[in-house]
């Protein structure tokens, strides 16, 4: 049983800022600057567990600080709805300026989510 990351996954983290910070601190004992440095702290962008999974660690402002979902990210999809794609319309014209915006509705598809992902709560911050 693969716990349902299948070969050739892509391993994902998601997380709040609480979570990233404490990710990015795990190593702290261990980091060595020089004298000369005149820039400091860290970014932890993957992470590489002992057993050899890459994760790649990815903020979302929108996540409880408490939380963390772990799954492959190659089951999720993110398609515009039947009626709603991307397009470009013309605002109010203003004087002699001409103005549009860009529109859309766009959804995202979790495939086999109960198998590719999981969900830590409860984590201390």
């Amino acid at each position: 049983d693969d716990g349902g990351l299948v070969a050739g996954g892509r391993l994902g983290c998601i997380v709040g800022g609480v979570q990233k910070r404490k990710i990015s601190a795990f190593d702290n004992a261990y980091r060595r600057m020089d004298f000369e440095s005149r820039v400091a702290g860290y970014v932890v962008e993957r992470f590489l567990s002992d057993l050899g999974f890459e994760v790649e660690i990815i903020v979302d402002p929108w996540m409880p600080d408490d939380t963390i979902v772990v799954g492959d990210l190659n089951r999720l999809r993110v398609g515009p709805l039947s009626t709603d794609a991307v397009a470009l319309e013309d605002l109010a014209k203003r004087g002699r300026m001409i103005e549009a915006m860009l529109s859309g509705t766009y959804t995202m598809e979790c495939r086999n989510v109960l198998e590719a992902f999981a969900i830590h709560t409860s984590l201390t911050s």
